[in-house]
């Protein structure tokens, strides 16, 4: 997935899954080591005016991401496939912060 950040009067982005789910939105919430939204602006119709992005919380043992996905307008099966990307994608980044691991795209299931 490629991520390009293009800044406007609204930061912009660019997130370019594939070539057949290349989409915009942009950032609603952005507070250094806190937060970051985006709401989607151009995507498909489930996807379009959705928000997804985290939250960071200090616990007193470890630092939690609390990840969410919202607005979308009807639970169905694009709202249920995304849902598990999101957890692959999620598990990823936790391997890599934890072990450097990284699993190349096409290796993805």
């Amino acid at each position: 997935m490629d991520i390009k950040i293009f800044r406007q009067a609204r930061i912009i982005c660019y997130l370019n899954f594939t070539d057949e789910y290349s989409w915009f939105g942009k950032v609603v919430k952005c507070e250094f080591e806190k937060s970051f939204y985006i709401e989607m602006t151009d995507s498909d119709k489930d996807w379009n005016r959705t928000t997804f992005g985290f939250d960071l919380v200090d616990t007193e043992q470890d630092l939690l991401l609390k990840f969410s996905h919202t607005n979308w307008p009807e639970i169905n099966h694009h709202f249920k496939f995304s849902s598990l990307c999101w957890a692959m994608l999620l598990n990823s980044l936790k391997n890599y912060l934890e072990t450097g691991s990284v699993i190349p795209f096409n290796e993805r299931n």
